[in-house]
């Protein structure tokens, strides 16, 4: 009994300074890898909240400007109609029609650079007093070949003032027969400037494609 109890004197200070010693060492080793895994985690959930709060932004922008830009082309659209619903359109004559639209050139809209009136042989009418081949025109071919009403061309250059300009054109049916088209010639930096204007973030920087992907502005 004696040697018992003094084995157990000997022994259990020092093992509950050893057991506490182990118990702290753990403690504390499980409370920075705890600490480390919350950090870890809160670091991933806010760059993922801020990756999905980015892109939700990006869209809005983009829709934004999107409406801004369908906005600005039904404007044009509406400039060209003022032409095709012209009295002078209903005589169905051409002479009268294009003398009557280069009358009027000094009074066309400011955002026009010219106004075409182009007959079903290909031929256009500017207003500026020069004429041009347009059978070749994507929005001669749209109009007039492939029956589309309206038509927004993809940038090109003006072959008389040598500007990257876009056509907005619509088709002239008097009286069921098919007598023509307007085309309104506007400067593509009209569009560029609203889509230049985008900024996404610090330094991104919105792209605006044509529908040949040709890089419009950016």
């Amino acid at each position: 009994m004696s040697h018992t109890t003094e084995i157990q004197n000997t022994y259990t200070p020092e093992g509950k300074k050893r057991l506490v010693s182990i118990i702290i060492s753990v403690v504390v080793i499980l409370f920075i890898l705890l600490d480390g895994i919350q950090i870890f985690i809160t670091a991933r959930m806010s760059k993922s909240s801020t990756g999905k709060s980015y892109g939700i932004n990006c869209g809005q922008i983009t829709q934004s400007y999107s409406l801004m830009l369908t906005n600005r082309i039904n404007m044009y659209l509406r400039e060209v109609r003022v032409y095709v619903e012209s009295d002078v359109v209903q005589t169905q004559d051409v002479d009268d029609i294009v003398a009557w639209m280069r009358k009027r050139a000094e009074r066309r809209s400011p955002n026009l650079d010219a106004v075409l009136f182009c007959t079903p042989d290909g031929t256009g009418y500017r207003d500026d007093g020069t004429e041009t081949d347009v059978r070749n025109e994507p929005f001669f071919k749209a109009i007039m070949k492939e029956g589309k009403y309206e038509y927004v061309d993809d940038p090109e250059t003006d072959p008389v003032t040598g500007k990257a300009i876009i056509h907005v054109s619509q088709i002239v049916i008097v009286r069921g027969k098919k007598l023509g088209l307007f085309a309104g010639v506007y400067p593509l930096s009209s569009i560029q400037k609203i889509a230049g204007n985008i900024q996404l973030g610090e330094t991104g920087r919105a792209w605006l494609l044509a529908g040949s992907g040709f890089a419009i502005s950016y």
